[in-house]
């Protein structure tokens, strides 16, 4: 089976709701998408291709997905692979806002990733089934990437 045929329990976290508040929030409009690609040394559970409406610059967005409580790692993650994109996300699921707020506040090594752009997007289940954008990313500069959203 090829990467890109595999499925995984966190792909529900990428969907069409997580796009949309990505084209609203950084006024985007969304071309395509891989999963489970490797760029450079990093394994990237999503990366998708987005482009400006008035100059049609194409912007590159790497998602990470976690199910579960590890939000730790799914940050980081996301924080790691700031370098091959221009918008870098964190997507997980947690029970309560107020619990990944707290959690994001309270670590200052989360806080300082955040700080550096990486954006996060909750799936909350107390809130209901959309997503929501907890933090927005900051736009990184990465020309160098256009090859791999082809």
């Amino acid at each position: 089976m090829r990467d890109e045929e595999k499925k995984y329990e966190e792909d529900e976290l990428f969907n069409e709701e997580v796009v949309k508040l990505v084209e609203y929030h950084h006024d985007l409009k969304y071309l395509n998408h891989r999963r489970w690609v490797k760029v450079m040394n990093f394994e990237v559970d999503v990366l998708a291709t987005f482009e400006t409406p008035e100059r049609r610059l194409k912007r590159v967005v790497v998602f990470e997905l976690k199910k579960g409580g590890n939000w730790e790692e799914c940050i980081s993650q996301a924080f790691e692979r700031m370098v091959i994109a221009n918008y870098t996300y964190a997507v997980l699921e947690a029970p309560r806002l107020s619990d990944l707020v707290s959690f994001m506040i309270d670590r200052e090594d989360i806080t300082q990733m955040l700080r550096k752009g990486v954006g996060v997007v909750a799936h909350v289940r107390s809130v209901g089934p959309r997503p929501l954008l907890v933090h927005k990313a900051r736009f990184r500069p990465a020309s160098n990437l256009l090859s791999y959203c082809q």
